[in-house]
């Protein structure tokens, strides 16, 4: 009885400590994966998760090598990423393996674990340098992401060891939590890629919007797409209005060997292709293409391409290209996409640009004809007033009346200075008009440094947070006027030492003040018909056009103040403002 007390007592003890190792190595596993978890949730980098887990499956299955083979970027077999434990290059001599070979391969296939104990007499497993290193078994599971593989894990040890089901199934737990981990970068990284580029893009439309050379514009657009899809070249050409390539900006080659690569493009070949297509176009290898045309001399060697056309109203006016993507062997169709954006926005940006040369030139032609009249009516009865008082003086001359003379003389001298005020001065507000593609304010402070050296009138601007960017072009270009206009009659006839420019906004329209310090006048008296002054009218006039406001408030001793109220958004300009206001003070 003794007997069989004490061996019902061992088997008892024997069942309990297997069943405590059976739980220790359960909890074992158990903080294995809660560590590969936390690894996973803390981390957004895939190298890192994947070496924390490689080494803490190593440390619990007691196993001397470990490596992760993932999906090639081109989708051609599995590379190994990861590998951790010995003899590294030995593991290395082959680090891609095809669909289906060796044993990464064949668990990818079949999507199953795979096990072996006799490494060196298996013949699936192709690396003859590892198994002269004495290698014997090996455990490969698959990593899975909503039940797709998405690349292999396997350990090996040079020792004995049998896996058991609990061990198989801890591996296929790490390998689902490493494949989900993955997906998940993954998907996380490409949300940041896409943010990132529709940051960028967003910067290069705002980017795009506030330039106004045409010039500058299509440099910028070449820029920011080579920057946006990694490229190592991009180039932008723009038709003429015979349909000829007739501007074309690079980026990514220098000016000299611009320079020796020549002629523009004669539209042949691929970009003839694009422009004729009006289609988006990737392509590998240019050369390998049937539409390729080849490469002049002193052209760099180029491989990937990505072309689009820029479409106005449905019209191609260019194209945008791209070639060399270089962290990949092709662009892909988050690019052209991308870049198809770009283009778009490209589009607007230069017919806005050659709207604003349109209406540079025009705003030229007005103020050479408003020159014109100054000159008429100013200048060439000046001239005419001289020319009789030089013929006066020929006659006092002659009677000997010198003193006579020297009055004379002080009186044409005064006239002559004033001729010349007013000449520098409509050459200065010329200027200041032509300049506003670097901003109204920029351009009036410009104005302002000239006028006051000229003048000797101080004159003091202020447009603290005022955006005067919204305004449009015809709307700034007759607001410069409106300022000059008012400075000048304040010049000629308010003898004032200050004058003050203030902008200001209720957000649906921009007003603007120009005051002085001056003696004033009766402005009661100007308004009354017939009194009303040639100067005073034109500035009403140029206000009013605009859809505008215009007054003026003025007392002898106590200065003048002019007020104009502009709408921000101007969307019809009269036809007085656009066509009759070319005369000025």
């Amino acid at each position: 009885l003794t007997l069989g007390v004490l061996l019902f007592a061992n088997g008892v003890f024997t069942i309990l400590a297997r069943v405590a190792n059976d739980v220790i190595q359960r909890n074992r596993e158990l903080s294995v994966l809660t560590a590969i978890a936390s690894t996973v949730g803390r981390s957004l980098d895939a190298n890192e998760v994947m070496v924390a887990a490689l080494d803490k499956v190593l440390e619990l299955m007691g196993m001397e090598v470990g490596e992760i083979c993932l999906w090639a970027e081109d989708g051609n077999g599995l590379v190994c990423v990861v590998h951790r434990g010995l003899f590294a290059e030995e593991f290395m001599e082959l680090s891609r393996f095809k669909f289906g070979e060796d044993i990464p391969g064949l668990v990818a296939e079949s999507g199953k674990p795979l096990i072996t104990y006799d490494l060196s007499h298996d013949d699936r497993f192709l690396r003859k340098s590892v198994k002269k290193r004495g290698f014997q078994v090996l455990a490969c599971v698959p990593l899975k992401s909503r039940g797709k593989v998405v690349g292999t894990l396997d350990i090996l040890s040079r020792n004995p060891r049998r896996f058991t089901p609990s061990n198989l199934e801890l591996l296929e737990s790490v390998g689902n939590q490493i494949g989900m981990a993955l997906e998940n970068i993954r998907l996380y990284s490409e949300a940041v890629r896409q943010s990132e580029k529709l940051r960028s893009l967003n910067e290069a439309g705002l980017s795009l919007t506030s330039e106004l050379s045409l010039e500058a514009v299509l440099q910028k657009v070449v820029d920011l797409s080579r920057e946006l899809v990694k490229a190592r070249y991009a180039a932008l050409g723009v038709l003429n209005e015979e349909g000829e390539m007739g501007t074309f900006v690079v980026s990514g080659v220098d000016d000299a060997q611009h320079r020796l690569i020549g002629a523009l493009p004669k539209g042949k070949g691929l970009l003839g292709d694009l422009l004729r297509r009006g289609e988006p176009r990737r392509i590998r290898n240019i050369a390998e293409d049937l539409g390729s045309a080849g490469f002049p001399p002193h052209h760099p060697p180029m491989t990937s391409f990505l072309g689009v056309p820029i479409l106005l109203k449905g019209k191609v006016i260019g194209d945008l290209y791209l070639t060399d993507k270089e962290d990949a062997e092709e662009f892909t169709l988050e690019d052209e996409q991308a870049v198809a954006m770009l283009a778009a926005q490209a589009a607007i940006a230069i017919e806005n640009a050659r709207l604003y040369q349109q209406v540079q030139s025009v705003a030229v032609l007005q103020e050479r004809d408003r020159i014109a009249r100054e000159i008429h009516d100013g200048l060439a009865q000046t001239l005419g007033y001289l020319n009789l008082k030089l013929d006066y003086l020929e006659d006092l001359l002659c009677s000997g009346e010198a003193q006579q003379v020297a009055v004379e003389l002080e009186k044409m001298r005064e006239v002559v200075g004033r001729a010349y005020a007013d000449v520098r001065e409509s050459i200065v507000g010329l200027r200041a008009a032509m300049k506003l593609d670097s901003g109204l304010i920029s351009s009036l402070e410009e104005y302002l440094q000239e006028f006051g050296e000229q003048s000797g009138l101080a004159v003091d601007l202020s447009a603290e947070g005022v955006d005067l960017s919204r305004l449009d072009l015809s709307s700034q270009i007759q607001l410069v006027r409106i300022v000059q206009e008012a400075l000048t009659n304040v010049r000629k006839h308010a003898q004032a030492r200050l004058a003050r420019v203030r902008f200001s906004t209720d957000g649906s329209a921009v007003r603007t003040i120009i005051s002085d310090d001056g003696i004033g006048f009766d402005a009661s008296a100007i308004a009354r018909p017939g009194r009303q002054r040639f100067g005073l009218h034109i500035m009403k006039e140029r206000a009013e056009s605009l859809g505008g406001s215009f007054s003026l408030e003025s007392r002898h001793g106590e200065g003048t103040k002019i007020v104009v109220d502009i709408p921000m958004s101007q969307q019809e300009v009269g036809q007085y403002g656009k066509d009759k206001i070319t005369s000025g003070r």
